[in-house]
Parts: C-alpha cells; sequence; structure tokens
C-alpha cells in the first residue's frame, strides 16, 4: 500500500516537473521568437527595434604609430558633481550614470529636467541611477555666475569642464563625460549621455537595458546609415576630406542619446588620444573612436532622432524610449501628459507587456 502511494506522489512529483518545464521551454521559445520578430522588424526599418550590428573597423586606417595627444588629460574638472557619492544603505555601486549635456546659461532648461524626468530617475529602476550635468566655460555676467554658484551648492549636480562652452566643443564634453566616469565611477554598468533639449522615457530605457545587461562593449541609440559628410567648410558639421574621404559616414549614433555600457570607457579613453580629433561628436565618439575597439551597435531600440509630434509616445508601456529638439515648456508639457495618462510600471511589467 505504501508503495502504491509513493508511486502515485511521485507521478504527481513527475507531472509537475514536466509541467515546469514545458512552461520554461515555452517561455524561452517565445522569447528567442520575440528577439527573432524584433531583428525582422530592424531589418524593415522600424525606429523601435533593437538589434546587434557590427561597426566598421579601423576607419581611418592604423592609428597605434600615433603619437597620443593629450586631449583627455587637458580635460579638468572645474566644478565637480558629488551626486553620486551617497545613495541609501551605503550601496555606492552604480548601475546607471545619466551624463546631461548642458550650457553653462541653461539654468532654467536644468531645473525643468530637475522637476521631471529627473526627479523620476530612481522610480523602479534596477539599481542606483544619478543624474549629472555636464556644462562648459563662458565669460558671462556677474548675474550669471551668481546664479551657478547657487546652483552647484544647492544640487550638487554639475559637472563644469575647463573648455568654452561652444558647439564645437561638444566633443570635449563627451570626452569629459568619460574622463568623469572612468575617475569616479568605474564600475558603472551604463552611462547615457542625453542631451538637455530631450524628452526621455524611463521605463522604457530601462526595460532596454535590462534586455541587453549581459551584453558587453556595446552602443545603444539611433543609428544613423548612409548619410553623406558635409564638405563645405561653413556648415557647422564640416568633414573634412583630408580626415576621411569615403562618400558615405561609417554607421554612428546620432548624438542627442545613447547608451554606452561601462565596459567599455577605458577601451575608448585609451584609443581617443591617438585618434586624429573630428569636431563632430557623435561621429568621433561612436564611430571613429569605437572602431577601434570591440564595441557593437544595438539600435535603434526606441531612440528617436526627429522630434515626436505625437506625445503619446512619452505613456509608459509604449516602445519610444527619447525624442529631441524640445524647448523647456514642451519638456514640462509633455511629462504633465504622460503621467496623467499613464500610470508608472516596474520594469518586470513593461518586459511582460513588451511580450
Amino acid at each position: 500500500m505504501f508503495q502504491r502511494i509513493y508511486r502515485v506522489l511521485a507521478g504527481v512529483k513527475c507531472l509537475r516537473v514536466c509541467q515546469l518545464l514545458i512552461i520554461v521551454i515555452s517561455m524561452v521559445c517565445y522569447v528567442s521568437y520575440f528577439f527573432y520578430v524584433s531583428e525582422a522588424m530592424c531589418r524593415d526599418g522600424s525606429p523601435t527595434c533593437c538589434a546587434t550590428e557590427e561597426l566598421q573597423k579601423h576607419i581611418l586606417g592604423d592609428v597605434s604609430a600615433n603619437q597620443p595627444t593629450s586631449i583627455v588629460e587637458d580635460i579638468l574638472f572645474q566644478v565637480n558633481s558629488d551626486t553620486c557619492k551617497t545613495f541609501p544603505n551605503g550601496d555606492k555601486k552604480i548601475w546607471l550614470l545619466v551624463a546631461v549635456v548642458s550650457t553653462y546659461e541653461h539654468f532654467r532648461t536644468r531645473n525643468i529636467i530637475r522637476q521631471t524626468w529627473g526627479s523620476a530617475i530612481q522610480d523602479n529602476a534596477p539599481g542606483n541611477v544619478c543624474l549629472v550635468f555636464f556644462v562648459g566655460k563662458q565669460q558671462s555676467n556677474f548675474a550669471h555666475w551668481i546664479q551657478f554658484q547657487n546652483e552647484i551648492h544647492k544640487y550638487a549636480d554639475v559637472t563644469q569642464i575647463n573648455k568654452d562652452d561652444t558647439y564645437l566643443n561638444l566633443v570635449h564634453k563627451s570626452i569629459g563625460i568619460l574622463k568623469w566616469t572612468h575617475s569616479f565611477v568605474p564600475s558603472v554598468k551604463f552611462i547615457l549621455k542625453i542631451d538637455d533639449d530631450v524628452v526621455l522615457n524611463l521605463p522604457n530605457l530601462y526595460y532596454r537595458l535590462l534586455m541587453h545587461s549581459y551584453q558587453s562593449k556595446f552602443i545603444m541609440g539611433y543609428v544613423g546609415r548612409g548619410n553623406k559628410p558635409q564638405r563645405m567648410k561653413t556648415i557647422k558639421n564640416y568633414f573634412p576630406k583630408d580626415y576621411y574621404s569615403g562618400d558615405v559616414i561609417p554607421n554612428y549614433m546620432y548624438g542627442p542619446s545613447y547608451v554606452i555600457s561601462g565596459d567599455l570607457v577605458l577601451d575608448l579613453l585609451t584609443v581617443i588620444p591617438r585618434i586624429p580629433l573630428l569636431r563632430i561628436e557623435d561621429i568621433f565618439i561612436t564611430a571613429i573612436s569605437a572602431s577601434y575597439t570591440d564595441a557593437v551597435h544595438v539600435g535603434r531600440c526606441g531612440f528617436l532622432y526627429t522630434t515626436s509630434e505625437n506625445v503619446d509616445h512619452f505613456q509608459w508601456g509604449t516602445s519610444f524610449v527619447s525624442s529631441h529638439s524640445y524647448q523647456p515648456s514642451e519638456l514640462a508639457s509633455i511629462w504633465n501628459y504622460s503621467r496623467i495618462q499613464s500610470h508608472h510600471l516596474s520594469y518586470s511589467a513593461i518586459f511582460l507587456q513588451q511580450l
């Protein structure tokens, strides 16, 4: 009798194990199908795809013999943020650094970011997230200087580099972000480089990063491909022919917002001093410099290049991550609309919704 009961119980246990295996296998197949569909969408040009692409390697040829410049060493931090130094329970490990490229006099824009999406960076985040504004130096009037001093003392979230705040010096800010990251948060998992005119959908960003937590050395964003270099010297994105003679610019990530995995930072800082400087920030960092590392591109992942006129894109649960070229008042309006029309979702809920 006991043997019969044992066999029955064993059969029930085996049945449960088999059912569990079927569920696990089904989920694996479903996720695999999801990625296959995502890859197909990417090939079809969908802005919400998220596919890995190899970079063109060694775009400028062999640079190993080049005498290294002091471009990284020359970047100094005149004001240094303390915002990434304190977290609850003494946990200093940073999952994501949100590095906002701003202009010295954009006081209102920075305040709006702090009040809108910047105020929610820790909501439902898988780990510690910190936000730092990166600005350059500027010969401003005394009133602006006082305002800036008040800002850095009140918020402690601004880092200032020793380069003039001009469009052509944007590349120095991006290099400064890499240097600052390596110096102060070297174990960070991801860095989001983002301009201060960008609307950001945080839950979707976190979902995208979680999906790529186990991928190494990548740059994620909107991939620019097939673009022709601007050869007119009067254009701000002037691309000298003696720098690169190709008729098509190598694939790169558009500059308003892109993610660099933390394990790629030191590699970029190592190769940048040996590469002739190009003043077009996104191409120099994400195409030319990255081509001398083991980096891959992951795009487009919901990063929009053009301004989205559909505010519904920024509701929680949609697939869009970011869009740029908004005025400060528009940043606030979109944020407020999204908060009213949507509800906060945890990253696990977002994952299930995307499936």
